[in-house]
């Protein structure tokens, strides 16, 4: 590696964090478009989509535990950390 992308700013609010039921995840406008995966507790990749505006996950089927949401557009990607309690 001989350079470091700048840091991507997606501009996300990821709510409630911690969360039960579900996490709502919101992306400015210009953003829309981003690509996401939620990676559980073991690494595995449990659902990915591209992110609108206002997107709603359903965490009905999750353990409890720390999950990561990875955002990603072009070469630059994001890791989020969120909880399931």
């Amino acid at each position: 590696i001989t350079a470091i992308a700048d840091i991507p700013d997606y501009s996300t609010s990821f709510y409630p964090n911690p969360f039960s039921q579900e996490i709502n995840i919101e992306i400015k406008e210009d953003n829309v478009g981003v690509n996401f995966e939620l990676i559980n507790p073991l690494g595995k990749v449990i659902s990915r989509g591209i992110l609108g505006e206002k997107t709603k996950l359903s965490a009905l089927d999750f353990t409890p535990g720390v999950y990561f949401i990875k955002l990603e557009k072009g070469e630059a990607i994001e890791l989020k950390r969120i909880i399931k309690y």
